[in-house]
């Protein structure tokens, strides 16, 4: 690792600044003089940082003025920071540390170790183990060229933010060993001597083997991978990989499998199950004992030759606490002020809390009806050079909870803005149509004159000479719409001719709006929604009595709320394989599911008025904007929208999050419903960009800020995403039958399918569901094999057995 670049002197703290601005893209916060809090206002209370912008120019002045400054550390800025104070504790550590990624000589004798951010670093921890504290999203590091407030030594930087690396994973399973992507074992065993094996996993291997060998066709694959899965988590008791592989593939060829088809299988779950250690109360092997390992080999078997073998089924002490079945949890992340512009920040937050509720219905309301308003006034092209790819920030929300979470009073709160500009549009239409009527009175006046003149010509091409003078009928004006809680989709189209800029569908209850979609003479609804979701497709209707309508670009927005029961059944539909798997759902890129607030404080004041104010000018910056002054790019060509691009930066910002989003979800297992919500992100981050520019009361290409904020609400959008398709998951049904007494030990997915359970119907479906909950220890496979056909059945965790007794 380079030394620092610069001279620490006091000259020189402005330059150090300077760079660390750029290296975060703007993420700072200002703090007092010689200090680590911001400044301290007069009440004696902190200046507020969170979702506040620090230009450049305000960071230099105030770097000049002595002050200290921060970075925001998580997703705004990318980095996180592992912060030792005791490095004498751990010499080691902070020995590999320094050559690994770039860090910060605190003044105090500690070091600030810099990460990029990573998704199982989800909150700040304070000694998460003695003298060892993480801050990511929601917290701040002093930055470096700031002063230490009890030493005066100054904050150095020993390399470059920009090359700060991944978290080391074994770093990151030793400070946060319960989050997602580590084995559920904290301290998995040490592995064995080589050549060295127990008699439970010499007598595991052999049952795998024979289950391998005697698998009936259709079930190889399944089996082989099922078999390595649980022989990987045994491979701390001394089984050897290239031991173990050799003897499973054999086992494979001989059950018909092709060799290349049979290594592929057993190294994914060989590595799943090494990532899953069990935990077995076993004795140290003997030198003796491990020559036992080869007993029995795959070559031995034959169809013939097969003794029966039961496979074992660990003892009560032997199981683990079950993981969750799905990678949903009840608790995700809230919305947190930076992740909102300044100008809708405390009036969101004020509301809520005079609400008592969480922040994130109004927020996620805020955000569909500042797009809805708009539409296709303006639009994002976000490659710099490609003209076929345009994103319109029409947003499909929903807001999911119980009865009790002050959904529609959210809804209400947030649409009293938009009631204030539907007001002020009716009354501009009734002085509009009220010019109308007195033109259309006088070209009825002028026509009847005409025809009347007309009469009195006796030949034809002089009387229709006359009616030609006449000028046309005056077109009647369309009000301007903004939403509508109910419409059938014909009333849609003639709404939308006089509102081109779009509508929202605003629902109380988003379940009801879903289930018109079934009703006799409605099939055509839901493809139309389909449509309009994209925001910029022609849409030509024809109808024998109706004629002829086109819509020249369908733009719809949705939000509604919803209770997690109500959803259910549409969930179901998404993860299977009916009509309901269209991707409606998947539409729905911004959920809001947070969990009840654990307190009720009562609360009575005014409201805000300057942060409502403040959030009734940035809705109207949305419904009206003025394309030359916020230098929007304009083809004078029929379809074209108006567009916006992003700035250098927040291209390749944006390129960087799009080709991770792509790659991880090519490369993941996630089921298909899932996996399509999340690659539909893309018209959510967009979207949402645009969104927060316009509302900022930005000009010129979007900014970095406002793209940061976009893929804030790309995290928050994919937690609450997975919570919502947990709730009508196989494996979630599945999960909840058993602990409801429905299934006992010894079941079989035969017993399950015969059941008749919602969701659980289909052979597959109750497959995968099984090996979820397999992988996931809620059950185990007990597999008996033998001259005729293996049986397969599945024994119930303790803790559900318990319950039945």
């Amino acid at each position: 690792m380079a030394a620092n670049p610069y001279e620490l002197n006091n000259a020189d703290r402005e330059r150090i600044a300077a760079g660390c601005y750029a290296a975060v893209k703007g993420a700072v916060v200002l703090l007092g003089v010689k200090s680590k809090r911001p400044p301290v206002l007069e009440n004696g209370k902190c200046k507020r940082w969170k979702g506040v912008s620090v230009r450049l120019d305000e960071l230099i002045k105030h770097i000049r003025n002595d002050g200290n400054y921060g970075i925001k550390t998580g997703s705004f800025s990318g980095l996180d920071i592992c912060d030792v104070d005791t490095p004498e504790d751990y010499p080691e550590l902070v020995q590999r540390l320094k050559l690994l990624t770039p860090y910060t000589s605190t003044g105090g004798g500690g070091f600030h170790f810099w990460f990029r951010h990573h998704r199982r670093v989800t909150k700040n921890k304070t000694a998460v183990i003695p003298g060892v504290d993480v801050k990511t999203t929601d917290g701040y590091a002093v930055a470096p060229g700031s002063v230490h407030d009890k030493t005066g030594v100054i904050y150095e930087l020993f390399g470059r933010l920009e090359d700060a690396v991944e978290w080391p994973e074994d770093l990151l399973d030793m400070l946060f060993p319960d989050t997602p992507g580590r084995s559920p074992v904290s301290n998995p065993p040490a592995p064995l001597p080589p050549n060295s094996v127990t008699h439970y996993a010499a007598k595991a291997l052999e049952s795998a083997i024979d289950a391998v060998g005697s698998a009936p066709e259709g079930q190889r694959n399944d089996t082989l991978n099922r078999e390595a899965f649980g022989l990987g988590g045994l491979s701390h008791l001394g089984l050897d990989r290239r031991d173990v592989e050799e003897d499973l593939i054999l086992a494979a060829l001989a059950a018909g499998l092709s060799e290349s088809e049979a290594r592929t299988t057993f190294r994914s779950g060989w590595e799943k199950g090494t990532m899953s250690p069990r935990t077995i109360e076993v004795s140290r092997p003997t030198n003796a004992m491990s020559g036992n390992l080869k007993t029995r080999k795959a070559k031995d078997i034959s169809p013939a030759n097969n003794d029966t073998h039961p496979h074992i089924v660990p003892t009560e002490e032997e199981w683990p606490n079950p993981e969750p079945a799905v990678s949903i949890t009840s608790e995700v992340q809230t919305v947190e002020p930076e992740m909102l512009p300044s100008c809708l920040c405390d009036w969101i937050f004020d509301a809520a809390d005079r609400m008592q509720t969480a922040p994130d219905y109004m927020a996620v309301s805020a955000c569909v009806m500042m797009g809805s308003l708009i539409g296709r006034q303006l639009s994002l092209r976000p490659k710099q050079y490609d003209t076929s790819w345009t994103v319109t920030p029409n947003i499909w929300g929903a807001l999911i909870g119980q009865s009790s979470m002050m959904k529609t009073p959210a809804i209400t709160e947030t649409r009293k803005i938009l009631d204030k500009l539907d007001r002020e549009y009716i009354a501009e239409h009734e002085v509009i149509y009220r010019q109308w009527e007195v033109e259309y009175h006088q070209y009825k006046a002028t026509l009847k004159y005409a025809e009347k003149k007309a009469e009195k010509e006796a030949s034809e091409e002089k009387r229709n000479e006359i009616i030609a003078r006449v000028p046309e009928c005056p077109e009647a004006p369309e009000r301007r719409r903004i939403y509508t809680n109910d419409a059938t989709i014909e009333k849609l189209q003639s709404i939308l001719k006089g509102s081109p800029q779009g509508v929202l569908i605003l629902r109380d209850e988003l379940t009801g709006w879903l289930r018109t979609f079934d009703k006799k003479g409605h099939e055509s609804d839901r493809p139309f929604y389909l449509e309009g979701y994209g925001g910029n497709g022609r849409y030509c209707c024809d109808r024998i009595g109706r004629g002829t309508i086109i819509v020249e670009g369908l733009c719809l927005g949705v939000l509604g709320g919803a209770t997690p029961g109500g959803m259910e059944s549409f969930v179901k539909e998404a993860l299977g394989n009916s009509e309901g798997s269209d991707g409606l759902l998947q539409r729905f890129n911004l959920i809001a599911y947070p969990s009840m607030l654990d307190d009720f404080s009562w609360t009575d004041r005014l409201p805000d008025e300057k942060a409502l104010f403040a959030a009734e000018t940035g809705f109207r910056r949305c419904a009206n904007i003025d394309l030359l002054k916020i230098g929007a790019e304009a083809v004078p060509y029929p379809g074209i929208l108006p567009f916006l691009r992003f700035e250098p930066e927040a291209q390749e910002l944006f390129k960087e999050w799009f080709s991770d989003l792509q790659v991880r979800m090519r490369r993941s297992d996630e089921h298909h419903a899932l996996e399509s919500h999340l690659l539909k992100q893309d018209k959510l981050v967009c979207g949402l960009s645009l969104i927060f520019h316009v509302v900022s009361g930005n000009s010129g290409a979007v900014r970095t800020t406002s793209l940061l904020q976009a893929i804030l609400w790309a995290e928050y959008a994919e937690a609450h995403a997975r919570k919502l398709y947990g709730v009508g998951s196989p494996t979630t049904n599945l999960l909840k039958h058993i602990e409801h007494g429905d299934l006992e030990s010894g079941f079989t997915a035969r017993d399950v399918v015969e059941k008749g359970w919602s969701g659980l119907t289909i052979a597959e479906t109750v497959g995968d569901a099984l090996d979820n909950l397999v992988e996931t220890g809620h059950i185990r496979v007990v597999r008996t094999t033998g001259r005729g056909r293996p049986t397969i059945t599945y024994s119930l965790h303790p803790q559900y057995r318990r319950k039945q007794q």
